[in-house]
């Protein structure tokens, strides 16, 4: 299998990693380089809750998403992969960096939940799955082995977010 943990493609964040608001402890790490683009997005089938992510069929997980310049990965994946909790094996607790399609929405989507902290219980845009007709972005996501089993076992290939974990 082809490896991509160099893979030049933008990284999706949901928890402390959200640069907004000020409160989020480890949001630096996403300006250890300059990003070129950063934007609002949802990880489809997933829950952000505190600092956790879950598995919930039809969830739309707020997330944001970073685009960096190609010679930049390398230095900003580094950084990121040293997260409390990350981990390059199979454990279920800890974080993982997953390659899954995600849905980018407009800069003037306009919801609460953008401004609040990781503190908020199920950070879930209630989109209904009917309407996720927004722009699908292959992007790193610091998930979970636990929640990734779940999904994988729960939808089908078409449904499923997840490309590589």
């Amino acid at each position: 299998m082809k490896d991509l943990s160099r893979g030049h493609f933008p990284i999706a964040v949901f928890g402390t990693l959200r640069c907004i608001p000020k409160d989020q402890g480890n949001s630096s790490l996403m300006f250890v380089k300059k990003p070129v683009s950063h934007k609002k997005c949802f990880v489809p089938h997933f829950l952000p809750s505190g600092i956790w992510l879950d598995f919930k069929k039809d969830a739309c997980g707020i997330a944001e998403i970073f685009f960096y310049e190609a010679h930049d990965w390398p230095y900003v994946l580094s950084k990121i992969d040293h997260l409390e909790g990350f981990s390059r094996g199979k454990n279920k607790y800890g974080y993982r960096r997953t390659l899954m399609n995600v849905r980018m929405i407009p800069d003037d989507f306009a919801d609460d939940l953008y401004a609040k902290g990781i503190s908020m219980k199920e950070r879930d845009l209630g989109i209904p799955r009917k309407e996720w007709d927004f722009p699908s972005v292959a992007a790193w996501v610091y998930s979970n082995s636990l929640a990734n089993d779940v999904c994988n076992a729960s939808l089908s290939s078409e449904e499923n977010p997840i490309i590589f974990c």
